[in-house]
């Protein structure tokens, strides 16, 4: 099974997903006979059912130089279904044996540093208009994972994560994002904060600063006010 077709199936096994404005609901794609056994984009097999490339890809489609099978004419059940949902590209992905889920940052946050039981994927959707499904990796260990933020392939391990994470959070009280993310700090706001703390947690974070667990840790990272505010809507 590969991830457009793990995607695929946890959208339908999972039923309705609630966001906080609206309630998501994926249907399943009206599948035709298709020409090829495996698929021009995952590369998995059709089992001769699907869509043809040409009512499945749009010419405004970017990503072809990353087909796997450019031999093929036919898309696969997963890779219509994912291709075919709006929502898929609007929103980040949690999909799981059972089902799909559209995690907000605090989610994120939990999911990365609590992984589920794999088999699992994740891909967090920054800009929410890229098709993000089928450049995902599906999960088989939680050790060492791959997770994907926008296209960028990051391989986490939860506790360093964690520690990152909760450095961050602890500068976060004080300063914005953009003067932990760049280093750049205001000079007033750490002597309010404590010289000798700044220094502690700057030292946990600069050798990281820049690198992919840092970017990744960054835009997850939360204040606790957040929190708070997310886990009482």
């Amino acid at each position: 099974m590969t991830n457009t077709q793990f995607i695929r199936r946890a959208a339908l096994k999972g039923g309705p997903i609630q966001l906080t404005n609206k309630t998501v609901e994926y249907l399943d794609i009206e599948a035709v006979t298709v020409p090829n056994a495996t698929c021009w984009l995952c590369g998995g097999q059709t089992n001769m059912l699907g869509i043809p490339i040409k009512k499945g890809i749009k010419p405004t489609f970017t990503d072809q130089d990353l087909a796997r099978n450019m031999q093929s004419k036919s898309l696969c059940q997963g890779c219509a279904f994912c291709l075919g949902s709006r929502s898929l590209r609007n929103y980040s992905l949690l999909a799981t044996e059972n089902k799909l889920l559209h995690p907000n940052r605090s989610e994120l946050r939990d999911i990365l540093l609590n992984p589920p039981e794999p088999p699992f994927l994740v891909a967090i959707a920054v800009s929410g208009q890229k098709h993000l499904s089928f450049k995902t990796h599906i999960v088989y260990s939680n050790d060492n994972f791959p997770v994907l933020l926008e296209e960028l392939l990051i391989f986490i391990n939860p506790q360093k994560l964690k520690m990152l994470v909760e450095s961050i959070e602890e500068l976060y009280a004080e300063f914005s994002k953009t003067e932990i993310e760049s280093g750049n700090y205001n000079q007033a706001r750490i002597k309010k904060f404590g010289l000798a703390r700044w220094e502690m947690l700057e030292s946990q974070i600069s050798p990281r600063r820049g690198n992919r667990l840092f970017k990744l840790a960054i835009f997850i990272a939360q204040r606790q006010v957040d929190i708070f505010k997310e886990m009482e809507a």
